[in-house]
């Protein structure tokens, strides 16, 4: 028996089937060949490898969209000080009219990273605060005298030691009678993220010059949103997360059933390129008509250093044959992957599956 080995570069599977159904069924003498034909890719995207609350983010106005960065959503950040915790001249003098006494307020809270997100490398984003004073006094402008030493401000943004923006108001140029709100906005600047993101109000009080109200149980307050917050890459632990493909269409309906019986053996390879150190059971299913499919599974390859693409076969019986073939296929890809270490992914990342298929075919009469 002569054995024959055909590769379509280049076709289209479409024509190439059609190339199959007459080459199989010309009587000629008995011929067993292979037949390799690409077949539609898929891919599978990073953000089926994401933590809820961070998401992949486009930058405004480009054309075509830009995956630029990864959007990284927090909870807002609420804290407040009571003036008699940091003054206790104030305790003592509470409820009566002095000259107000020197202290320094410190409040702050932090907004916890999502769950699974270990840390990423920050590109932008913006906190939105609004520091109010419900303190019987104003704390900046302590002096009717100019040249007197006035309060100040500072509001810090950090995550560990990682400072990402700052804001600052000094009592010399502006006031901040008791009662109102100071709402202000910082611009974050890039730096690494390890952990909760950290907004920290600092007043700093000098004594005053004249008499105030002095109410021990007055309070600062500070609320801030973080938005937009964008990093260029993040690192996530994966402990059992599901990924799905990109529904393709894998066009057999010129492969008709009458020749299955000519086709000795058919597979399905896959050329998968994984760029990341995640690795699980993948479900292939052959979705051929509402509610029917044929259904394999597959090992997803971690990624190797140096990266290479690895290839994984699926081998379809005669009764799979039967039921596809004839058929436009959706090709669905899913199923739970895993990572013994954190891992670092970048927003266009995708794991790739090139397919190809491979029929050998005994032709002739």
């Amino acid at each position: 028996m002569q054995v024959c080995r055909a590769a379509l570069l280049g076709a289209g599977l479409t024509l190439a089937a059609c190339d199959v159904a007459s080459f199989a069924n010309d009587p000629k003498p008995i011929l067993e060949q292979t037949w390799n034909l690409p077949a539609s890719s898929t891919s599978i995207s990073v953000a089926s490898l994401l933590p809820s609350g961070v998401s992949i983010y486009s930058t405004p106005a480009s054309n075509p969209a830009d995956s630029s960065a990864f959007q990284i959503n927090l909870a807002n950040v609420n804290s407040t000080r009571r003036a008699g915790d940091d003054c206790a001249q104030c305790e003592t003098l509470h409820g009566t009219n002095a000259v107000k006494p020197a202290f320094t307020i410190a409040v702050g809270n932090s907004s916890a990273l999502p769950t699974n997100v270990v840390s990423g490398s920050l590109v932008g984003g913006t906190v939105n605060y609004s520091a109010v004073n419900n303190l019987s006094f104003d704390p900046l402008r302590v002096n009717t005298v100019t040249a007197n030493p006035q309060g100040y401000m500072i509001v810090v943004i950090h995550s560990g030691t990682q400072i990402l923006g700052r804001d600052s108001i000094n009592g010399a140029s502006m006031a901040f009678p008791a009662g109102t709100t100071l709402s202000r906005t910082i611009a974050l600047s890039a730096g690494v993220i390890t952990g909760p993101i950290a907004v920290d109000l600092t007043v700093s009080s000098p004594q005053g010059d004249h008499i105030e109200f002095i109410d021990a149980n007055g309070t600062m307050n500070i609320d801030a949103s973080i938005a937009n917050l964008r990093v260029a890459d993040v690192r996530v632990n994966v402990p059992n997360t599901s990924i799905t493909n990109t529904a393709d269409t894998l066009d057999l309906a010129d492969l008709d059933r009458a020749i299955t019986d000519k086709v000795t053996a058919a597979t399905l390879e896959m050329t998968i390129d994984n760029p990341w150190t995640v690795a699980g059971n993948l479900n292939i299913d052959f979705n051929y008509a509402p509610a029917q499919s044929v259904s394999k599974t597959i090992v997803l390859p971690a990624a190797t250093a140096p990266p290479a693409a690895q290839v994984r076969s699926v081998s379809l019986s005669a009764a799979d044959m039967q039921q596809l073939f004839g058929h436009k296929v959706v090709l669905s890809v899913s199923g739970g992957v895993s990572s013994a270490a954190p891992v670092t992914v970048t927003p266009k990342q995708s794991v790739t599956i090139a397919n190809r298929l491979i029929l050998t075919i005994r032709t002739g009469s």
